[in-house]
């Protein structure tokens, strides 16, 4: 019969460890004790994971975007008020397209904000991103998988900032 345990090899703390396997084992009538290091039969993962990234772009769209909706602006209307469409605007507050000194300008005037401000609240994001261990970028990434764990992590911050 074999029984399956974790077992502790210091015996200390008597806290189970998961590296360690313990059987035991009746062979014979002789009761024998097989340990095993588990990590010595796990294979290494095949795919790193990677490292998450945000650019620059996405946070001052996200910026803008957080205000736009503080303020109850539909994105149509803002869009508008600065000569662009709708979709168009939407790249911008995604981070898909990057806004220039003059966008940046009027988008800033109709949230009631300075491009100061923006640019200030972008660079406080990015070093709390960069405490996280993720990385901003000027341009977009080629690993979709990194966008999308830097995303989640930019998210988090907004989200735990209200």
């Amino acid at each position: 019969m074999v029984v399956p345990a974790m077992f502790d090899a210091d015996n200390r703390a008597r806290r189970m460890r998961r590296d360690v396997l313990m059987k035991l084992v009746r062979n014979h009538g002789t009761l024998c004790l097989n340990i095993f290091a588990l990590n010595a039969y796990m294979q290494e993962k095949s795919t790193p994971t990677p490292n998450p990234v945000v650019t620059y772009p996405t946070l001052v769209g996200r910026l803008l975007l957080q205000r736009r909706e503080q303020l109850g602006l539909k994105q149509g209307a803002l869009a508008e008020a600065i000569g662009l469409s709708q979709s168009a605007y939407s790249r911008l507050e995604s981070g898909e397209s990057v806004l220039n000194l003059s966008q940046l300008r009027n988008v800033c005037a109709q949230l009631g904000l300075s491009p100061a401000q923006v640019l200030h609240a972008a660079d406080q994001y990015e070093q709390r991103l960069r405490q996280q261990g993720v990385d901003v970028i000027a341009e977009k990434p080629i690993n979709p998988a990194a966008i999308a764990i830097g995303l989640g992590l930019l998210a988090a911050l907004f989200l735990g900032g209200k």
